[in-house]
């Protein structure tokens, strides 16, 4: 089974979101009948979660949001993780925090 992992930013455009996305599908998964069901949601995701970035980038509002869909050989997840985490920064966010 294929993992293909999606990361939405504020500056992430939706239709090129959903061709990387495209590119990484396996073609045995296209042609399942539950690709054909599940992939309107997946672009409706994608497109939710880009519109939500953007909005979120204007707030100035932090959110971390994932949804999988599991196909049968493959299994998708679509992260919006605003602003996007960066590991020695959130060390500095959590001292300060506790300070």
């Amino acid at each position: 089974m294929k993992n293909i992992k999606i990361q939405i930013s504020d500056d992430s455009v939706a239709l090129s979101v959903i061709s990387e996305l495209d590119r990484e599908i396996p073609e045995s998964t296209r042609i399942s009948p539950e690709f054909q069901i599940l992939y309107p949601q997946i672009t409706d995701c994608i497109d939710d979660f880009t519109a939500r970035a953007k909005k979120l980038a204007n707030a100035g509002t932090t959110i971390h949001i994932q949804k999988e869909f599991t196909l049968p050989d493959a299994s998708i997840f679509i992260a919006l993780d605003y602003p996007m985490r960066n590991g020695l920064l959130e060390k500095f966010a959590g001292i300060f925090r506790r300070g």
